[in-house]
């Protein structure tokens, strides 16, 4: 299955004479960065993943861990007890993991594997020895790339996903400051699949205001029926799930269609929240990035912290 989710992701995996590598020396490029793998003991779905040690770029900044410490709040359960602190080392019980589970691959946060960034208000937490890296963004005011009271910052892994090609994501995110209220007419997003050039994403996750108080998350697509003109509708399709409760992991999957025979699954802490099936998900384009970032209409100031996020290869 190496093989299969090579073929699906693009990435060549070298393999030493006729043996599968091991988690400690497996590696190779992602779209031509570099990445690290992640195993799970066969038989033993939805145990915690081994994951590499990160691979260092020597050209990233990254801020000392006395003063951006690993984040440390409460993980989403796993069959083996909980991940170690990071939140971004296991899967939720539940996933759509592959029948293979040795074939899921994480994506380092580094440097190299997030080539496009816009913004600069982002840091890599290194890694310890109970907690995979991490990338933390302090929102503020100097948080103003566009110069247009948008503050945010993006890290995007370059196209990822390929028309047609059905792969699932994972993505661990966690408030450690909590979620203050967004104000009226702003907005505050944290992943998106898209192609820089198109005007929105065509799937986006977001941070809402709860009615009655409180927050919740949102997921909003481009496309749910239409062709690649009715992209600026950008529904909200499911909210809910509460962002304040510590690290909370979602999966997209979904095949990234270019026409009606599309499908998408969203998956939070293992649980299928929403689906939809016959529906567009690219607008026009054959690839996608995938977007890490802290993007808000003007409001809230915040702290947001990303684990790293896992990819594998998956099927309708």
């Amino acid at each position: 299955m190496a093989t299969a989710l090579a073929l699906v992701l693009g990435i060549s995996i070298p393999v030493a004479s006729a043996h599968r590598q091991s988690a400690n020396d497996r590696g190779g490029r992602l779209h031509g960065r570099q990445y690290t793998t992640t195993t799970v003991p066969a038989g033993t779905k939805n145990s915690p993943v081994t994951t590499t040690t990160p691979t260092t770029d020597p050209a990233s900044t990254t801020a000392p861990t006395t003063t951006t410490p690993i984040v440390t709040v409460p993980s989403e359960p796993t069959s083996s007890g909980p991940p170690p602190a990071g939140g971004n080392s296991s899967l939720p019980p539940g996933s759509p993991l592959p029948s293979d589970l040795s074939d899921v691959t994480t994506i380092a946060l580094t440097p190299a594997n997030f080539p496009t960034k816009y913004g600069d208000c982002a840091t890599v937490v290194p890694a310890t020895d109970t907690a995979a890296a991490q990338l933390r963004f302090d929102i503020s005011a100097k948080c103003d790339p566009a110069g247009d009271g948008h503050y945010r910052t993006d890290w995007s892994t370059g196209a990822l996903y390929t028309a047609g090609q059905s792969v699932c994501t994972s993505i661990p995110i966690a408030f450690p400051n909590g979620t203050p209220v967004v104000g009226p007419g702003s907005w505050w997003q944290f992943a998106e699949a898209k192609t820089p050039p198109t005007a929105y994403a065509d799937w986006g996750l977001y941070v809402v205001n709860r009615p009655g108080g409180g927050s919740q998350f949102d997921f909003r697509m481009a496309h749910v029926t239409g062709s690649a003109g009715n992209g600026s509708s950008h529904p909200s399709l499911w909210s809910g799930g509460d962002p304040g409760s510590g690290w909370n992991t979602f999966v997209v999957c979904s095949n990234y269609a270019t026409t009606t025979d599309g499908f998408i699954d969203l998956y939070l802490n293992g649980t299928k929240v929403w689906s939809a099936s016959g529906v567009y998900i690219l607008q026009g384009q054959t690839t996608d990035d995938l977007d890490l970032n802290d993007y808000t209409g003007g409001s809230p100031f915040n702290v947001t912290v990303h684990g790293a996020p896992m990819v594998w290869p998956t099927h309708p």
